[in-house]
């Protein structure tokens, strides 16, 4: 395993830390260089680790040139943040297709592109998802997320290109982000007619960190696209109780997003893995993510 490398393109982001702060609690198997265009959160803690900042373009060709032939690389592909704003969107996009013109199937092992549920936001059909279900967005986030998994999809390294569609990460979407910051500002909790908060497919940033790695090193997934998360899906209210996140209830009589729910039972199977995790201990995690303990 001693010619295998992993590449961690993006990795300044929040699931980027995530997978920082995973690596440094685990025994390092393999050597990582992790490339983005703003600075990293963590420094060098040990050999097998290197961190790249600035043109990530540059960074990655040095990188694949100075390889051995012998050199395989394992890439996860981390570039882009939620917005909708399009000239960001397609800088995005562009950055995708220059550095996919520098990999090739003679360094490039696995190509793992990390993508959204947001790709199926457009859909009349909102529970359980699969992957059979084609996909369609009415937003610019989720249309550019689908742009770019055709982008791999056409590439030179499309056979060796798994596509991981993931839903809400904890600590990473809109109601559950910076919820550890002091200020007292509450969050704006939806209710539904039905008297409940949305329905989503959650999963913490460390278990999706350790499912990566797992992904990552799973030969038979190859050409192929998986939704991501937790078998069981989780209401809103009790993902904020859970965090402790202080929040005011509005009543709401729209339903159009009320519940978006993902079938795992594909990635599940292939991982040979049941990804039903308790809601509590998905909290503790993501609390220790972020406050890096």
């Amino acid at each position: 395993m001693n010619n295998e490398e992993f590449i961690i393109l993006g990795s300044s982001g929040f699931v980027g830390s995530s997978i920082q702060y995973y690596i440094s609690h685990i025994k390092q198997k393999h050597f990582v260089h992790f490339i983005s265009r703003s600075k990293n959160k963590l420094v060098d803690f040990e050999p097998s680790l290197r961190f790249y900042s600035g043109c990530i373009l540059d960074n990655l060709n040095q990188i694949i040139l100075k390889a051995g032939k012998n050199k395989k690389f394992i890439i996860i592909n981390l570039i882009g943040k939620i917005t909708n704003d399009l000239d960001k969107l397609n800088d995005v996009e562009k950055l995708t297709q220059s550095f996919l013109s520098i990999l090739n199937k003679k360094n490039t092992k696995r190509f793992l592109h990390i993508s959204s549920s947001a790709v199926y936001d457009g859909l009349n059909k909102k529970i359980n998802i699969t992957e059979k279900t084609c996909p369609y967005s009415n937003t610019n986030y989720g249309k550019s997320k689908l742009n770019l998994e055709n982008l791999m999809m056409s590439s030179s390294i499309r056979e060796i290109t798994t596509i991981i569609r993931v839903g809400n990460i904890l600590g990473g979407d809109s109601l559950t982000k910076n919820f550890q910051t002091d200020n007292k500002q509450k969050k704006i909790l939806e209710i539904y007619d039905d008297g409940l908060s949305a329905l989503r497919t959650y999963i913490d940033p460390l278990n999706f960190s350790r499912l990566l790695f797992k992904i990552a090193n799973k030969n038979l997934i190859n050409n192929s696209v998986y939704n991501c998360g937790t078998l069981k899906p989780f209401f809103m209210q009790d993902v904020l109780k859970a965090l402790n996140v202080d929040y005011e209830v509005t009543y709401s009589n729209n339903n159009k997003n009320q519940y978006f729910t993902l079938n795992i039972n594909k990635i599940s199977k292939e991982l040979n893995n049941k990804l039903r995790y308790n809601l509590d201990e998905m909290a503790s995690n993501t609390i220790a993510v972020i406050n890096k303990q």
